[in-house]
């Protein structure tokens, strides 16, 4: 019975081309972006997943009304947010403030001893010294407990100490 139902089924093919071949292009462009969808919806829910406390890490946005009355939203809030935040409700249990660096946008020079300089593009943040206690990033050389306790501290990713130090260890430098 299957092989009389795919005889009949090839012959409707043969026999409408351009009918079969605007169902089975319309199911396949269907199915494809199903899967493209469904690869995009799984990414976002997987954002910085790696962090032990992601389920409970927000981010607040500002909303705004442009000048043609249409509502943007921007990430910069206000600093004393954090902390009334804090201060009014109970449910949360830490406020982390950070900003990006303006200069580091359109790119920066930076220098080490005076010998090497580099053009940097990539983002600087400034955040508050009870950032890793929030955010589980993964550490090469040093304490997370005690890497921004000082206001001039750094912390850089290993491709920039490599960069800069080359087999040096970066710490206190």
């Amino acid at each position: 019975m299957l092989k009389n139902y795919i005889t009949i089924a090839i012959r409707n093919l043969a026999r409408h081309k351009v009918y079969s071949f605007i169902n089975i292009a319309g199911l396949a462009i269907g199915m494809a972006c199903c899967a493209l969808i469904m690869l995009y919806v799984q990414h976002e829910l997987r954002y910085d997943d790696f962090h032990s406390k992601g389920d409970r890490i927000y981010r607040v946005w500002r909303e705004f009304l442009g000048d043609d009355g249409s509502v943007r939203f921007h990430p910069g809030v206000s600093g004393p947010l954090a902390p009334a935040l804090m201060r009014d409700f109970p449910e949360v249990e830490n406020a982390i403030r950070f900003i990006e660096s303006p200069g580091a946008r359109p790119g920066m020079w930076t220098r080490y001893e005076g010998k090497r300089q580099f053009y940097e593009r990539r983002s600087w943040l400034f955040v508050e010294s009870d950032f890793f206690t929030m955010f589980d990033f993964p550490f090469v050389k040093g304490d997370p407990k005690t890497a921004l306790r000082d206001p001039s501290a750094m912390v850089i990713s290993e491709a920039v100490a490599k960069q800069y130090f080359f087999s040096e260890n970066p710490i206190c430098k």
